[in-house]
């Protein structure tokens, strides 16, 4: 998410949209205009103040569409096989049970969830919405889904911690995953 409009940070505010745009120009928000007739402010979330910030990155927490289908790893896959540094196999992927599938899926939602929203407020603010939100019980429900299937413990459920996901994105990159990559 490059910028965002005032309806969207009016939304997140839970301000009325003539509300913000007066937060805006009395706090001197920086904008470009977009294109065409009747553009609207287009503002960059990293020049926003920082509760400008937290608010957009709860928001987009709360109010997110389903994952789309292609961000997560179909069962019939050939991935390559995970290397240690000494160039030995962990796990083929391909060869995961369907449980370990579905863990690695949810962890795979909330890793490129985290990646979207660290555009908003950065890393390890969205990091921390995540696991405040999803230990919460408050995040989008198929968020909240993941959240549940991610952090699985034989039958129980253990409590995320910033620790666990920032591991999560760490084990992703290690293995070749690019969740900043654009999925078209």
């Amino acid at each position: 998410m490059g910028t965002v409009t005032i309806k969207v940070i009016s939304e997140a505010l839970g301000l009325s949209k003539r509300a913000a745009e007066q937060k805006a120009a009395k706090a001197g928000w920086t904008y470009t205009t977009g294109k065409g007739k009747g553009a609207p402010r287009l503002y960059d979330p990293t020049q926003l103040p920082s509760d400008i910030r937290e608010a957009l990155v709860s928001h987009a927490l709360i109010s997110r569409a389903e994952p789309s289908a292609t961000s997560l790893i179909p069962a019939e896959t050939v991935l390559p096989a995970v290397l240690t540094p000494d160039a030995q196999p962990l796990q083929v992927l391909s060869d995961l049970k369907g449980w370990q599938r579905e863990i690695m899926n949810a962890r795979l939602v909330l890793v490129r969830e985290v990646v979207r929203l660290s555009r908003l407020g950065g890393k390890m603010r969205a990091v921390g919405m995540v696991v405040e939100q999803g230990n919460a019980g408050t995040l989008a429900p198929e968020l909240q889904r993941a959240v549940e299937a991610a952090s699985a413990k034989r039958g129980s459920r253990a409590p995320l911690s910033e620790r666990t996901v920032l591991r999560w994105i760490s084990d992703f990159e290690a293995a070749g995953e690019k969740p900043e990559a654009q999925r078209r």
